[in-house]
């Protein structure tokens, strides 16, 4: 007690500042104002999902997207706002979707995306977003092993982008198994505890928050760099390199062929051809996946025809961030209805 008597300033001081925290943590709970922008956790299956019954309202330094709130089911993936209504009687079908953070669309709130979208038209389906940011065929594969045949879709979507190729590589050491025929999990890094308690708290989300927004006016360059029109190489070398990720979606073809679904690819065309409007004939990669899926039978679908007849390919994309804006999950929505033979979201005119 002397302590405090003779340190009654800093103890004042201290207990000011705790019930200010405690005060502002309660507020912003309130108003409902969390943020975030893509949190993950360590996973011992998949690497890294996010948390579980989750949600934050979406932030992006650059001010390009957010505002609207991300929602997370109790295993992490993203699932409708529960403002949108979504039937409850046996569904028609029961579409799957896997891909990154294309898929999961965080950029854009649910009645925007592409499965969005696709929901929206067709009240009879049932559609699940699998898709997690950084993902790559390599978790596909353990998707399909267990949230595939719990699921039993009668579709599966399955989204590439131009990244997986080496991702495949990095995840495959952290698997169980370097036999493809074999792997069942990639191990995550292991959770950080702190991270994971401070994710819970509001204030520090907010904090958060402020300091990428500084950050990124202090070390952003004034305008974006120019996104590569070709982002892989096409030596024989890196074309070997490539078939691991080949292998892996023969693979998942076959399993989920097996599962009693139906199979379809889609490839994200390269952002810096189309920023020029110049998307697709000369995107590469592209037409050696195309060319993949045509010698395989493989159904593909195909966004290259879409952007191509795309009335401005520049609003595809953020400038800044590499993902696709309203009017490209547009574009998405209208060539996967397309494909299955879905009823197609209206174009903007």
């Amino acid at each position: 007690m002397n302590w405090i008597k003779r340190h009654s300033s800093f103890v004042l001081f201290c207990s000011s500042l705790i019930f200010a925290l405690i005060l502002a943590e309660l507020l912003l709970r309130l108003m409902g104002v969390g943020y975030g922008n893509s949190p993950m956790e360590s996973h011992p299956r998949l690497h890294h999902l996010h948390p579980t019954n989750y949600s934050y309202i979406v932030h992006d330094p650059a001010g390009e997207y957010g505002g609207h709130r991300i929602y997370l089911d109790h295993e992490g993936y993203r699932v409708p706002d529960p403002d949108i209504e979504v039937s409850k009687s046996t569904p028609t079908r029961t579409i799957a979707f896997m891909g990154d953070s294309f898929t999961e669309g965080n950029e854009i709130a649910w009645k925007d995306s592409f499965i969005g979208l696709i929901q929206k038209e067709n009240p009879s389906i049932a559609v699940r977003n699998f898709g997690v940011s950084s993902y790559s065929p390599i978790q596909y594969l353990a998707q399909t092993r267990k949230e595939l045949i719990e699921l039993k879709p009668t579709d599966v979507v399955m989204q590439l982008y131009s990244n997986d190729f080496d991702s495949d590589h990095e995840y495959l050491v952290k698997a169980d198994s370097r036999d493809l025929d074999k792997l069942q999990a990639i191990n995550g890094d292991g959770k950080k505890m702190v991270i994971a308690l401070l994710r819970h708290s509001y204030l520090a989300r907010l904090i958060r928050k402020i300091q990428l927004q500084v950050d990124f006016y202090i070390n952003a360059p004034t305008e974006p760099p120019p996104f590569p029109e070709e982002a892989l190489y096409f030596d024989e070398l890196a074309l070997k390199r490539r078939q691991l990720t080949y292998t892996a979606i023969l693979k998942i073809r076959d399993e989920v062929n097996q599962q009693g679904a139906k199979f379809y690819l889609m490839l994200i065309p390269n952002k810096g051809l189309a920023m020029k409007g110049q998307c697709c004939k000369t995107d590469r990669l592209y037409q050696e996946v195309a060319n993949f899926a045509k010698e395989n039978k493989i159904n593909m679908i195909q966004l290259d025809i879409a952007f191509e007849q795309s009335k401005n390919q520049r609003t595809l994309f953020f400038p800044r961030d590499i993902h696709l804006t309203k009017d490209g999950n547009i574009e998405l929505a209208a060539s996967i209805s397309q494909s299955l033979g879905l009823n197609r979201p209206a174009k903007p005119k």
